[in-house]
């Protein structure tokens, strides 16, 4: 997770002002799973948001950031 592109930077916005839900992950429903096409880092950086006791050694954060639900355009299709 940490290896894409400016994640930690990222983390840091995010974690000091706040998550923009202007901007729908794009996401593929594949059965009871779900793949995200569009929005990888976004999802990555709120992942490691909600959870900084997991990610201590690589992230330097000491409470949990609220996340709020995410927008997301669901598609049943490949072709997007």
């Amino acid at each position: 997770m940490f290896n894409f592109e400016n994640l930690e930077e990222l983390i840091y916005r995010i974690n000091s002002k706040g998550y923009e839900n202007d901007e729908a992950l794009w996401v593929i429903a594949d059965g009871k799973d779900y793949i995200v096409k569009e929005g990888n880092r976004r999802l990555s950086a709120l992942k490691v948001l909600a959870d900084v006791k997991k990610y201590k050694n690589k992230i330097n954060l000491s409470k949990n950031y609220t996340i709020s639900p995410i927008r997301c355009c669901v598609y049943t299709d490949y072709k997007i």
